[in-house]
């Protein structure tokens, strides 16, 4: 009962603000289901999450079979190669009740449950803290039923008299993590001070997210019968977009690339984005350039730049994004950021 309190208690935050975001407690599973302002994925997925991780961060067969302990320990907030987000160390504990497999068989059930997850989350999804919402209380749970087992092992290997330094020992390393990151956390946003000031929310996410006034813009601006939009490398904010838009995570145009690796005409590629509803695509200038010369050849390169010529009609920009309207030709002469 205890541990299902605190796990309700750790986690509960973390669904209301998913729900609050994007209507979804559990996001970013089960998109199709619970909708909001994001596209389940009219996308063909043509990369794995997987094979994105292997590609973009050279990582190799041990580092994806280490993935669920690497998110325990190496979470960045912000930077998905680090997963955007950071756990507790204290989750780590949720191993310790395997030495009571025998006694508790509801914990064999939680270990099966906590592989199937995982597998499953990796396979579909990209590798980000957010993805495990579903399994923080089981985590949390595991975690809090570890103590006793911690408590039977000390009991054997370590003096009475030792035993509540090493408590106090722990109990303290725990919150000066749980401290430590707070504080960072509170540095880093910039909410003290924005509370204490008169700023309006939207002043205050224009500081804090570079992409949202581009897309204080697009909620404004974009009549709502014009497509969805394709975010390209803008990052994971997606969830402050009020229009229809199509994301594929941080490193959103992952598809764009496997179209144009697929294709040889750029008629192709504006039939797939065509077909698919999407009538605005929302770019980072200098990661699209970045992007485009690491994954894609000279010839494809080559057939991205005719396509925007073709294709592409400049809407708005607010540096380095640019907002661009994808038109039939040839309406459009301009180009976008060359790849060269």
């Amino acid at each position: 009962l205890c541990g299902t309190i605190v796990s309700l208690v750790t986690v509960g935050p973390w669904f209301i603000k998913n729900a609050v975001q994007t209507f979804n407690p559990i996001h970013p599973l089960f998109k199709q289901i619970f909708g909001g302002s994001v596209a389940s994925a009219p996308l063909d997925s043509a990369i794995g999450p997987l094979q994105t991780r292997v590609s973009l961060y050279g990582e190799t067969t041990t580092d994806i079979l280490l993935l669920p302990f690497r998110m325990l320990l190496q979470g960045v907030d912000y930077s998905a190669q680090f997963f955007d987000g950071t756990l507790h160390p204290v989750l780590l504990l949720c191993v310790v009740p395997l030495l009571a497999l025998r006694r508790e068989r509801w914990i064999m059930f939680s270990y099966l449950y906590l592989l199937l997850f995982w597998v499953g989350a990796l396979l579909w999804e990209q590798a980000r803290i957010a993805v495990l919402a579903p399994v923080f209380f089981v985590l949390v749970l595991l975690s809090c039923c570890a103590l006793p087992e911690l408590n039977r092992l000390l009991n054997k290997l370590i003096d009475k008299k030792f035993r509540l330094p090493v408590y106090s020992a722990f109990g303290l390393l725990t919150l000066l993590f749980s401290t430590h990151y707070c504080w960072q956390y509170i540095q880093h946003s910039k909410a003290i001070d924005y509370l204490g000031s008169e700023q309006t929310p939207d002043q205050y996410l224009s500081q804090q997210i570079d992409v949202y006034p581009m897309i204080d813009y697009l909620n404004k601006n974009l009549p709502e019968d014009q497509g969805y939009v394709y975010l390209l490398y803008t990052g994971n904010n997606f969830y402050y977009h009020d229009k229809k838009v199509i994301a594929e995570g941080a490193d959103s145009g992952r598809q764009l690339a496997a179209w144009l690796k697929a294709s040889n005409n750029i008629d192709y590629l504006y039939e797939e984005l065509a077909t698919r509803g999407i009538g605005f695509l929302l770019m980072h200038n200098h990661k699209i350039e970045a992007k485009f010369n690491q994954f894609l050849d000279a010839d494809q390169r080559a057939l991205w730049n005719a396509f925007s010529t073709k294709y592409l009609e400049p809407v708005h920009s607010i540096p380095p994004y640019s907002l661009w309207r994808i038109v039939d030709p040839p309406t459009s002469t301009s180009s976008i950021s060359r790849v060269a």
